[in-house]
């Protein structure tokens, strides 16, 4: 059955705002004297709106394409642009369901998610000769305020929770930072820098275990990253898995050959397994990298009063105090 004179322009009123549940981070509100019948569906006499969401973008060609082939309990009606009362377009799609139920449906695109909004009504609630064209004129009602809902919602985006928990987290209100990174994921679960981020900040809540799902999660969206290789190593340490520190730094140090930090911390847990001779060629490369790495020194001095390199331990324990660092428990192993 094909549906004539219907895409056109089209000036609605919109209705007033009833309840609302958070989807990704934003607020989606159903039409005035609608009632909950389940999860982000609402139903009022005969009409029916339900939203529901997918990460990334879903291209109109496909809904098209999606809606043209029918499932078994429903049948193709029309597809084509409208301009809803927001003054935007839309691809609509409309179709018979079980029941004689029309239902009409719709996608807006926000905050890296693609929402499909249905709606659904009955032609017998109208008189003939025009039921078809009086529903699908409702169904355009209800998509049009429920699309105006979403495009001006006062969600917050992904980008922004982000930035907020940075703030937070450089701040130290650690649990502030974790409850956005949480919302920043949920509307976007495919950014590989907020769940290092959000591992980081794992850490510095000593949940180590926590942290390295995070930085797991990360890795797998992004693999050629050093960064959280390199934390991933951090945490393992802290969880006394010094063989498994061990491999993170190598990964980040293959990743990154000028790693200054990964060189530094591989050392130090080479000399936890006792790898001294390790240590200091590590100690030796960070120091190469960057000369004024107090803390380098005492790594490399620890490693060879280890090696009976008494001498040159006590020098890089000076050096590593004249560069800042409180070298003196070294000072006072190394050269007295």
């Amino acid at each position: 059955m094909k549906i004539f004179n219907l895409f056109l322009f089209l000036v609605l009123p919109l209705i007033g705002i009833a309840q609302s549940q958070i989807l990704n981070g934003i607020n989606i509100n159903a039409p005035n004297g609608f009632y909950k019948t389940g999860n982000l569906e609402w139903k009022k006499g005969n009409d029916i709106v339900g939203v529901a969401s997918i990460p990334g973008k879903y291209s109109d060609t496909d809904f098209i394409a999606s809606c043209e082939n029918a499932s078994r309990s429903s049948e193709y009606l029309d597809s084509g642009p409208i301009e809803f009362a927001n003054g935007n377009t839309y691809t609509v799609c409309f179709q018979f369901g079980e029941n004689d139920l029309v239902m009409g449906s719709t996608l807006v695109f926000k905050n890296n998610h693609t929402y499909i909004i249905q709606t659904g009504t009955y032609p017998g609630d109208y008189e003939e000769p025009n039921r078809i064209n009086k529903s699908t004129e409702k169904l355009i009602y209800l998509l049009s305020y429920m699309t105006y809902r979403i495009e001006n919602s006062f969600g917050q985006t992904d980008e922004e929770y982000f930035k907020r928990a940075n703030a937070k987290d450089d701040a130290g209100d650690y649990l502030g930072a974790l409850e956005d990174y949480n919302k920043a994921i949920e509307i976007n679960p495919n950014d590989a820098t907020i769940y290092s981020n959000r591992g980081l900040t794992k850490n510095s809540l000593k949940d180590y275990s926590g942290a390295i799902e995070d930085f797991n999660k990360s890795i797998e969206i992004n693999p050629t990253n050093s960064y959280p290789y390199y934390n991933k190593g951090i945490a393992k340490y802290n969880l006394q898995d010094y063989s498994g520190a061990l491999k993170s730094y190598n990964k980040a140090i293959d990743l990154d050959p000028n790693y200054t930090d990964a060189y530094f911390n591989r050392a130090l847990t080479k000399a936890y397994l006792g790898n001294f001779i390790g240590s200091l060629m590590d100690s030796d490369y960070t120091i190469k990298l960057n000369p004024n790495y107090a803390q380098a020194y005492v790594n490399r001095g620890v490693a060879k009063l280890n090696t009976n390199d008494k001498q040159g331990a006590c020098q890089d324990a000076r050096k590593a105090q004249s560069l800042g660092y409180d070298a003196s428990q070294l000072i006072k192993l190394a050269c007295n």
